[in-house]
């Protein structure tokens, strides 16, 4: 059986075609200025108190050569060492560690992660990138790992958001050119408004400033933000389904390379199963999602 490592070589960037579905959705916590002269809400700090385990695999184990969209967190983000982290950096670190592998993680910009990878230039793929049939039809995708669908975020006591139809009438946050705003544009309950923002966090200060009345986004993301973030009683609507794929996070080979896939599925069970995923999903989502992702796996059989 061949080494999970493959031959690096040279590259020629292009425009990746994969692209457009994220290209905005990054630098989540980037420092802005905002249109106002006082600081409304501070910005959330990265978590810096991750260290990089050791391995304690041979010094002749394959290694895997990752891209990692380091600008979105909780999925990646750089510490203050400049080191690639967040919950896929470490899912990924336990995975390797089971299944026989190391693995460097780099942080290169989202527009180029495709790109890098058709080359050869990288094994894998991480950073919360969701299923797409383009995807599955060119690449080989892992089994979905965070199961995290569009939420709707607000904290405005004075309205209820418990249906998309609730949003009518009031203004909402969301990314640039992103899957809830294609969404909504093409789907409108009778929204007022529809405010674009480069990052999450300028749409949460837009709401905490009443510009507007709720964002909408990838739950992981906006819940990361808030949860690093005083904001009071923060009130959250699922509007996505654990079988949407926004939910359904993956990992992405090439077609080439179908025992990294297999490793990946075999100690991602692994790792759900010695309580490793636990850990990690409460530390970078405040929450367990070992449940979700039983039960979105349960969805998605129920449909093929």
């Amino acid at each position: 059986m061949k080494p999970v490592l493959s031959i690096i070589l040279p590259v020629v960037l292009g425009l990746s075609l994969f692209g457009c579905n994220k290209k905005s959705e990054v630098n989540q916590i980037a420092k802005v200025e905002t249109e106002t002269t006082a600081e409304v809400v501070a910005e959330p700090e990265t978590q810096s108190d991750t260290q990089i385990p050791i391995s304690n695999l041979p010094d002749d184990a394959p290694t895997i050569i990752i891209s990692a969209d380091a600008n979105y967190p909780p999925y990646g983000l750089k510490d203050d060492n400049g080191q690639v982290t967040g919950f896929d950096a470490e899912l990924i670190r336990a995975i390797g560690e089971r299944e026989g592998f190391k693995v460097e993680i780099l942080g290169d910009p989202w527009e180029e992660t495709f790109d890098k990878l058709d080359s050869g230039n990288r094994n894998l793929i991480i950073g919360g990138t969701v299923y797409s049939d383009e995807r599955n039809a060119k690449y080989i995708l892992s089994e979905p790992y965070a199961p995290l669908p569009n939420t709707i975020a607000y904290i405005d006591n004075n309205i209820t958001i418990k249906d998309v139809e609730d949003l009518q009438g009031l203004k909402l946050g969301v990314l640039d050119s992103s899957a809830p705003y294609r969404h909504f544009s093409a789907d409108n309950p009778g929204l007022i408004a529809i405010e674009q923002y480069p990052t999450i966090y300028l749409a949460v200060q837009s709401m905490a400033q009443g510009k507007v009345d709720a964002i909408a986004g990838d739950s992981g993301v906006i819940r990361y933000t808030l949860n690093n973030l005083d904001l009071g009683d923060v009130k959250y609507y699922d509007y996505g389904k654990l079988d949407d794929n926004g939910a359904r996070k993956v990992m992405i080979a090439q077609k080439s390379n179908p025992e990294l896939i297999k490793k990946i599925n075999l100690g991602l069970q692994t790792v759900k199963a010695d309580g490793t995923y636990t850990k990690l999903t409460q530390k970078w989502f405040g929450k367990d999602l070992t449940a979700d992702l039983d039960k979105q796996n349960h969805m998605l059989d129920t449909v093929q």
